[in-house]
């Protein structure tokens, strides 16, 4: 949990804390951790020490490894080969390797996996939002027009992000604002 709000330091102290009881979901939660948070080096070397304690690594642990590969295209292809292996039809192990090739802007990359993915029938769903409301549960995918108050439903969003978008530009400046205003007393 630590890992995922970015506190690295007091995860890793947690994951050295647990010593011997480590399993298979703490080693891949403190890889990926350390991978999302830009300190792959450690994500690498985390990941050879759990072989060197002799922990079997699966497809969790090859994602991990594909993300601390963001800036090394090479290695991200021979970690990704391996999740292919164990999941084939997993359409986000392609799409986090087609966004290291476009990071890397190797357009060929991004061309051959979606073309392999096509090939393949792999297909990424859609995201989409959940909102509840009136006792009733409601999924929209972007731009979705099929609920009959889909009018009101986005005039509502329209109108949060304004007031968050207004409220973001009042907290930037307000800093600037008081510099201002100090320097008219003056």
């Amino acid at each position: 949990m630590y890992a995922r709000c970015g506190k690295i330091d007091a995860a890793r102290h947690v994951f050295n804390e647990i010593g011997k009881r480590r399993n298979l979901c703490s080693w891949n939660s403190m890889m990926m951790g350390l991978a999302v948070h830009g300190r792959s080096n450690e994500a690498l070397q985390l990941y050879d020490q759990m072989l060197g304690e002799g922990i079997e690594p699966d497809d969790v642990t090859f994602v991990g490894l594909i993300l601390a590969f963001h800036s090394n295209v090479e290695f991200a292809e021979i970690a990704a080969g391996s999740l292919f292996q164990v999941e084939p039809w997993n359409p986000g192990n392609y799409v986090i390797l087609c966004n290291i090739y476009a990071a890397a802007q190797r357009w060929d990359g991004v061309a051959k996996l979606r073309k392999l993915m096509k090939g393949g029938q792999i297909t990424k769903a859609a995201g989409y939002s959940v909102i509840e409301g009136e006792g009733e549960i409601h999924k929209f995918i972007v731009e979705d027009k099929s609920h009959p108050r889909h009018y009101e439903i986005y005039a509502l969003l329209n109108e949060i992000s304004t007031k968050m978008k207004l409220q973001i530009t009042e907290d930037d400046f307000e800093p600037e604002l008081e510099e201002l205003l100090l320097m008219e007393e003056m």
